[in-house]
């Protein structure tokens, strides 16, 4: 109870205003569809591309806090019946929610690393955001995207006459608004994760009440330099798909690598599709002995093996290392060292408007 009444009490401590926050992100990088489950049968393929409009349930502290951006009512309701903004079904939308996770752990590491150089500012800047997202990781509706289209002059900065890629308003309980438009604008897709996240400094960081963009894109941009500094990224190349593995690795010994796979898709925007690995080599990560624990595990020195393929089936046996933490009763750490393969199954099918590259799942060897 004490925990939970002091960080109901920084979070009431953080000074909120009201009005629109908006984020000045020029160099905006595109949506190439990260931490979603990729289709498995070619019906989900189809669907996987169509975004659906339902409506949205806002609870009254969100309501107030769209008053508070000075939209009007009408928007307002078109909002909630769904008529102008996505439910959040497409892989974008699973996008900025996984990266939204993953901010409390990437500024942790931040802040504990010399190489994310910090203000004594913006490490106060920080601490609120830490507090704001670990609290607001439970809400529904942290973001809300729309198309430029339907949204009026709410992604419009009268100020500088500029388009935003994102609002929000200056309180906790105001939901992100995301542009879609300007999401696809860009077709550079090699910093996508990092973009997300400079993106939700950005807008995160006015919901604690700063109110300068200069401030807020400085502090961003410093935490994606950091994420990326991370990011270890390997190619391939199936029957002519490109293919990229990437994995990211945190300093922190309490948090697991992150492993991805990604290859280009046709769909009406030609975006890439990416299934995450994590939890593969989560089932098999353990401790030899008993009564100790695991900490966390890091990947490192990805490589391929040689392609397996018949017909239109193909097996990619990814090879590395995998370094176990540990820990036992007496709080003695140490780290076991193993290697590992894992085989990702694909396999092509022809739908319109040509063939597709489907996932088949993924058998993961640990050798101690």
């Amino acid at each position: 109870m004490k925990t939970r009444n002091s960080l109901i009490t920084v979070i009431m401590s953080i000074i909120m205003s009201i009005g629109i926050a908006s984020a000045d992100h020029g160099d905006v990088h595109p949506t190439d569809r990260l931490f979603a489950n990729l289709p498995t049968t070619e019906r989900d393929a189809i669907d996987s591309i169509e975004n659906n409009q339902i409506g949205l349930e806002f609870d009254e502290r969100t309501l107030e806090a769209l008053r508070n951006m000075g939209l009007d009512e009408e928007f307002i309701r078109r909002l909630g019946s769904g008529d102008i903004a996505g439910n959040g079904g497409g892989r974008l939308e699973a996008d900025f929610h996984y990266a939204y996770t993953l901010i409390p752990k990437l500024i942790k590491d931040c802040v504990d690393s010399p190489v994310c150089p910090l203000m004594p500012d913006e490490r106060k800047i920080l601490n609120d955001i830490w507090v704001l997202t670990v609290v607001n990781n439970v809400r529904k509706h942290n973001f809300i995207f729309m198309n430029g289209n339907d949204a009026g002059d709410l992604f419009f900065d009268q100020d500088d006459q500029q388009v935003r890629v994102a609002v929000t308003g200056f309180e906790r309980y105001a939901p992100i608004f995301i542009n879609l438009d300007m999401m696809y604008a860009d077709n550079d897709v090699l910093n996508h994760l990092g973009r997300i996240i400079q993106i939700i400094i950005h807008e995160v960081g006015h919901q604690t009440g700063v109110k300068s963009h200069s401030v807020l894109d400085s502090l961003g941009g410093k935490l994606r330099n950091f994420f990326a500094r991370e990011s270890v990224k390997v190619q391939n190349n199936v029957g002519g798909t490109n293919i990229e593995v990437i994995n990211t690795n945190f300093k922190s010994p309490y948090l697991n690598s992150v492993t991805t796979v990604k290859w280009e898709q046709w769909t009406n925007r030609s975006h890439p599709f990416m299934i995450d690995l994590t939890e593969e080599f989560k089932k098999v990560a353990s401790c030899e002995g008993a009564g100790r624990k695991l900490n966390s595990y890091k990947v490192s020195n990805l490589h391929w093996g040689r392609i397996q393929s018949q017909g239109p089936d193909y097996v990619l046996p990814l090879k590395g290392w995998i370094d176990f933490k540990c820990e036992d009763a007496n709080t003695v750490h140490w780290t076991e060292e193993a290697d590992f393969v894992i085989n990702i199954k694909l396999e092509y099918v022809n739908l319109p408007p040509g063939r597709v590259l489907l996932y088949r799942g993924s058998e993961l060897e640990i050798n101690r």
